[in-house]
């Protein structure tokens, strides 16, 4: 005995410095997963305290290793080999002695996880649980089978995260944004602005108006090509067209001789008329 302990520590110790010792996982006090573990209920139903429902994880295994994993412990009856009369411990008056009344007794239940139960014709040391299986206890206090109340029927297997992408995903350049209403600065830089356009653009009709009158003047200043070999100009020339022409004295001669001729017409033709005969 003392060998095989010793034996046993120094496994232990080796296959813990080389890291081979595994650890199963916890019992959860849930159903396992659709297609996942072992879900082992116990239900209690006359004794009372309800029913348990506690999940194995990992693949199938014996019944009775799934009900040592969830922590469930059974007494079997002294005379009867592999005939279960207590499970945790109820009913606390069993004898354990024989095999247990047909009126109140443990029943064995099976299920594939299809959510129906199967009731169990083998005793627990050869039953077989598959993965996703579910096993089950179920106090019969009466005459008929109560199959447990619990449907066995795993929850639905979480969806697996999504896997990184191996390529960084690039983000858009977000707008800065831009303020609905300009704001005071703004307003008065571009009045500004404007005021200086405005400068600006009067400057510039002024310089313009101030060349095309500086033209005209040099116009006037100039000697005009039609200037006679005498040296007079064309000013010269207008101004003497004017000056005669403004003068009365050519129309009174001219009127004074259109008179003399009218005059002398006459009296010719008196002068014609005496001398007829």
């Amino acid at each position: 005995m003392t060998r095989r302990l010793l034996a046993a520590l120094v496994a232990v110790l080796l296959g813990t410095a080389t890291g081979a010792v595994v650890l199963a996982a916890p019992a959860q006090a849930a159903a396992c997963a659709k297609g996942d573990g072992v879900t082992v209920v116990v239900d209690y139903h006359q004794l009372g305290g309800g029913a348990s429902t506690t999940c194995v994880p990992g693949g199938g295994r014996k019944a009775t290793s799934a009900f040592d994993a969830a922590g469930v412990s059974l007494r079997y009856a002294a005379r009867q080999q592999g005939f279960v009369c207590q499970v945790n411990a109820k009913p606390a008056n069993a004898g354990c002695v024989q095999a247990s009344p047909s009126d109140a007794y443990w029943s064995l239940w099976v299920s594939s996880g299809n959510g129906s139960w199967s009731y169990a014709t083998a005793g627990v040391g050869g039953v077989s649980v598959p993965k996703g299986g579910w096993v089950a206890w179920s106090w019969q206090g009466q005459s008929g089978k109560a199959q447990p109340g619990v449907s066995p029927v795993g929850k639905a297997a979480a969806a697996p995260a999504p896997k990184p992408s191996s390529r960084p995903t690039q983000k858009a350049p977000t707008a800065a944004p831009t303020s609905a209403v300009p704001s005071a600065e703004a307003s008065a830089s571009a009045k500004a602005k404007a005021e200086q356009k405005a400068q600006e653009e009067k400057k510039a009709e002024q310089k313009a108006g101030l060349k095309s009158g500086q033209g005209g003047e040099a116009g006037a200043a100039s000697p005009s090509d039609g200037a006679g070999d005498d040296g007079t100009t064309s000013d010269d020339e207008t101004r003497a067209t004017s000056a005669d022409a403004g003068s009365p004295w050519p129309t009174l001669v001219g009127v004074a001789a259109v008179l003399v001729l009218l005059g002398a017409a006459g009296i010719v033709a008196w002068r014609r008329r005496g001398s007829a005969p």
